[in-house]
């Protein structure tokens, strides 16, 4: 219904722009000059939804959810895409049979499968519900931002209460008399039949997921491992003891059977009675969900399409997205010659056709990289890493530093620059990296030069530093939080970008905030002239530049997008989390009057129209196609 009225809109609207304006010159701010797409030639999903919520009924019937609202069905089989009659985004399911499952997400939704279609059947006042669980067709229970709580009573959802925390993020309940749930700063409420109260907070880090035994022997995660006994919630260990990343769902099978999953790195621990222990894990991909049929039949899904089984003796690897390593930056020679590196050493090579994963001399985390010409290069990363391209072959270079390295840039063969952590600096003089102080003490995230005697570095708490060819010096900004990139386009004009959407633009003599449109953070700044930009990252942002502002385009990505690099207005490439890459795909332009064709995957085209309406169809595309995705943790 939605499509059917933007498009009445659209064409309602092109006509009078056509006929205002008589010769098509509208007097309007340009459209995006296209979109990002997600590239994997041959995958399934080349988008790598991240699947976030699980139940299994039997070894023959399952669902699956994730981003960009898509649902995944298990019939003993295979895994099938199905299509919901309603757009959101499930972060929680509760089953109760085969043709009564229940769902709840992003925009307060609450979605029900009748066994035929998933369709709405309530929506609350919330930007998101996070979990929810059912004890029958009379009673169910939900839980999501600002600590909301509500009850089902067979004919509708209604809220019974309000935890004192930002958001709950699990719920599992026993019984009419007897529940949990868990969230933010280690609230857990309890539920006794009458009210909701707060069972204390015995652990300060944030729980996500929370599975009961019985009223006596329960579970909860996230940055602690906390046990219930009957009487108290009693923190086990904190899970860096354990795992160096949190855990994000648990499901127990007994009181000496049970498994946890969580953060980069696949985590999976399991109990056995007496203690957690780390399990073998077959994917690096963070994990978000765990579903057990039965002690030899289980399944857990994550990032990166990555969906696991449990066959009693080991977890395998059913589907997942290839080159699942995240990927921090990018650098372009020309459209047929390209680099990209991140996690574990990664170096991926586009040759005009496809990426390739190519041999690392390091496992090192890679941040940076800077190419001068097909046949000369660095990268830098963890612990001071510093590889260069010589020779056709990637190379360790001597560091003099053990500090990460974040950015750097390269000037010519005899001049660059690297930046990192602890306001560590370092200049490249055509022989060796020597070491040049900085002011500061800060992490310094990114940096950009104009010449050798004009760059900008940006970093933690808003720092700012530019090098006039002798010294730096610390700018005064007007932000709180990060600054992550920075791209100069002349010495007066030139942006940097960060934490909570934050744009700084400088004129030649300050840096001004410039209103932005989203409040996530910005990872990566490219621009193709002083009329055209974007500014990419956190959860798949897009936002262009026109010239006079900042509006939203479009990504297809769910995933953060840590870096992205233009040749021209039809040429750019963007990297991210989990490997995910993104080409620009620049908008068909048709002749005035001609029917305009969308990128392939968009599906749908708009009929004839003049060439003022032509230059709508972008925004009223974003319109029909966009809508955020949540973050299931802040």
């Amino acid at each position: 219904m939605l499509r059917s009225i933007g498009l009445v809109i659209f064409v309602v609207f092109s006509a009078l722009i056509w006929t205002a304006v008589g010769n098509g010159e509208a007097a309007i701010q340009p459209p995006p000059t296209g979109v990002w797409e997600c590239w994997g030639p041959g995958q399934d999903y080349p988008c790598r939804p991240g699947w976030r919520a699980i139940t299994m009924l039997s070894a023959s019937d399952g669902w699956i959810a994730g981003e960009m609202e898509t649902i995944l069905h298990w019939d003993g089989q295979t895994w099938q895409m199905v299509k919901p009659d309603v757009r959101t985004y499930m972060a929680g399911f509760a089953a109760l049979a085969a043709d009564n499952i229940w769902a709840v997400g992003s925009g307060g939704d609450i979605i029900h499968w009748d066994g035929t279609t998933w369709q709405k059947a309530a929506q609350v006042n919330s930007p998101l519900l996070r979990s929810v669980d059912m004890l029958s067709a009379e009673d169910g229970w939900a839980v999501g931002e600002e600590g909301l709580i509500l009850h089902w009573d067979g004919q509708a959802w209604t809220e019974v209460s309000r935890a004192p925390t930002r958001w709950l993020n699990g719920i599992d309940m026993l019984s009419a008399t007897a529940g949990w749930a868990v969230g933010r700063d280690g609230v857990i409420m309890a539920w006794d039949g009458q009210a909701w109260t707060q069972a204390g907070n015995p652990s300060p880090y944030d729980l996500y997921s929370v599975s009961m035994i019985s009223e006596t022997d329960g579970w909860a995660v996230g940055g602690d491992l906390v046990h219930w006994d009957g009487e108290q919630w009693t923190p086990l260990s904190p899970v860096t003891r354990i795992s160096p990343h949190q855990l994000n769902a648990v499901e127990m099978l007994s009181s000496s059977d049970g498994w946890a999953v969580g953060g980069r790195g696949g985590t999976i621990l399991h109990w056995d009675g007496s203690a957690w222990q780390a399990y073998p894990s077959p994917t690096p991909s963070e994990l978000w969900g765990v579903s057990m049929v039965s002690p030899t039949d289980g399944w857990a899904i994550g990032d990166a399409n990555t969906i696991l089984r449990w066959d009693g003796q080991a977890w395998n690897v059913v589907q997942t997205s290839p080159d699942a390593q995240t990927l921090n930056a990018a650098d372009l020679v020309s459209p047929t010659d390209g680099w990209a590196v991140g996690a574990s050493g990664t170096l991926r090579h586009w040759d005009g056709n496809t990426w390739s994963q190519v041999p690392s001399p390091t496992d090192q985390e890679l941040f940076a990289i800077d190419l001068l010409s097909p046949v000369d290069g660095w990268a830098g990363g963890a612990n001071g890493t510093l590889l260069r391209w010589q020779s056709e072959t990637w190379q360790t270079a001597t560091s003099p530093v053990t500090q990460t390295l974040y950015a750097l840039t390269m000037l010519g063969t005899d001049s660059g620059w690297a930046v990192g952590q602890g306001g560590r600096a370092l200049r490249w003089d055509g022989a060796a990296w020597q070491s040049i102080a900085t002011p500061t003490s800060a992490d310094l995230y990114a940096l950009h030069y104009l010449s050798p005697d004009d760059g900008w570095v940006v970093g933690q708490d808003g720092v700012l530093l530019h090098w006039d060819g002798t010294g730096w010096q610390a700018q005064q900004v007007p932000v709180v939080g990060n600054l992550l990139t920075v791209r100069m386009l002349a010495p007066n004009d030139g942006w940097a970008g960060g934490n909570w959407g934050t744009l700084l633009h400088w004129d030649g003599t300050a840096w001004n905030p410039v209103p932005s449109p989203a409040g996530n953070t910005i990872m990566s700044l490219t621009f193709t002239s002083p009329q055209d930009g974007w500014a990419l990252g956190e959860n798949g942002l897009g936002l262009h530049w026109n010239g006079g502002s900042w509006e939203f385009g479009y990504t297809h990505s769910p995933e953060t997008i840590h870096a992205a690099v233009q040749l021209t207005d039809q040429i750019g490439w963007a990297v991210g989390a989990n490997g995910i890459i993104l080409r620009f795909q620049p908008w068909t332009a048709p002749e005035p009057d001609a029917t305009f064709t969308p990128p392939a995957d968009q599906g749908t085209s708009v009929g004839p129209c003049g060439a003022a309406g032509l230059a709508l169809l972008p925004l009223v595309w974003l319109f029909l196609r966009s809508k955020p995705y949540p973050s299931f943790k802040n």
